[in-house]
């Protein structure tokens, strides 16, 4: 079980890492458009693709010759970005 300094060191990290999220969909819409991935030209076919590709990213950044450091981060949350992204386009299940 977490003491509630750790309880809090972890809020806080998923604050942060929220409001990255948040601020890498903001730069992909902007930069993307009418192709962004909520777009409505985009296929799940396309978005699957989208996900493989920062998936490999993410391994990427993991290679032997790599710093795991910020680049890592950054590459999860690409992932991160492209799945919420796809998912707030689906339908809820009731």
């Amino acid at each position: 079980m977490l003491t509630s300094s750790e309880l809090r060191q972890r809020q806080i990290a998923d604050a942060m890492a929220l409001n990255d999220l948040t601020d890498e969909m903001s730069r992909a819409r902007e930069k993307h458009g009418d192709y962004s991935l909520d777009g409505k030209a985009m296929t799940d076919v396309t978005r699957l693709a989208a996900l493989m590709e920062e998936v490999g990213e993410v391994g990427r950044a993991m290679t032997y010759d790599k710093d795991h450091g910020g680049e890592l981060r950054k590459e999860l949350i690409q992932v991160a970005n492209v799945a919420i992204t796809w998912a707030t386009i689906l339908p809820r299940p009731e």
